[in-house]
């Protein structure tokens, strides 16, 4: 093993370029692929550190645009609001940090996540016709723990219909749309309390596990396969 390749990233989700050396998630990829090509809205929740984001970032998202998706840059509604920015301009919090993940030039306050969807350019596929498109929400709970503190007293649940209500217009204008949320299980209850608002009522959900005892040994065995470093028998279960 040269002493640049690194099998094992430590504490911190995997990202794009470590799909290389994430392994023990095949199943659980090719099914929660499944249900985004076939569903337009889809809940992933697990136990926090059950690696959501490193699937997503790994296996999910590259599988996507291997089927000719266009994936948008993994967005959160949680974020740092520059002191520039006054509370009262931002129309909607959780979609003004949405669109910080999409929009690398000043955003406009008050833009609306279907606007934004609207204006974006199209993928053309080669058949000239427009390529499917996925919107990803990551650690989706940030939704009901965000905190505006020195924001006075925003109307956080309105803001959290009003969010869904853009979801839900966007969906209805493009057939194309795919919406991924993942969030920590313990949450789900309150994103139920939303989930009417849209057209398929967010009822496609997958649960991702805990590796288990053979998933957990191949995660740590696979990533040193070729390199001469071999395990004991037994040792990584």
């Amino acid at each position: 093993m040269t002493p640049a390749f690194q099998p094992y990233i430590g504490p911190r989700p995997f990202e794009k370029g470590d799909r290389t050396i994430f392994f023990g998630r095949d199943h659980e990829s090719r099914e929660l692929l499944s249900l985004i090509i076939a569903y337009r809205e889809v809940l992933l929740y697990a136990q926090s550190g059950a690696g959501k984001t490193s699937l997503l970032n790994t296996n999910i998202i590259p599988m996507l645009e291997e089927n000719k998706f266009d994936v948008l840059p993994v967005a959160r509604v949680k974020g740092i609001i520059s002191k520039e920015i006054k509370p009262e301009e931002v129309q909607n919090v959780f979609v003004f940090n949405t669109l910080r993940n999409w929009i690398k030039d000043k955003i406009d306050p008050k833009m609306s996540l279907t606007v934004f969807l609207r204006k974006r350019e199209r993928v053309i596929d080669e058949d000239g016709m427009p390529s499917p498109r996925a919107i990803i929400f990551d650690q989706f709970e940030e939704l009901f723990t965000f905190y505006t503190k020195g924001w006075g007293d925003r109307e956080l649940q309105k803001e959290r219909k009003v969010f869904f209500e853009q979801i839900r217009k966007s969906l209805e204008d493009d057939s194309l749309l795919r919406v991924i949320f993942t969030m920590r299980e313990e949450y789900t209850a309150q994103i139920d309390s939303f989930a009417s608002i849209l057209p398929e009522k967010l009822r496609t959900r997958f649960y991702l596990k805990c590796l288990n005892k053979k998933m957990a040994s191949l995660a740590i065995e696979s990533p040193v396969n070729g390199t001469g470093v071999l395990y004991a028998e037994g040792v990584s279960k």
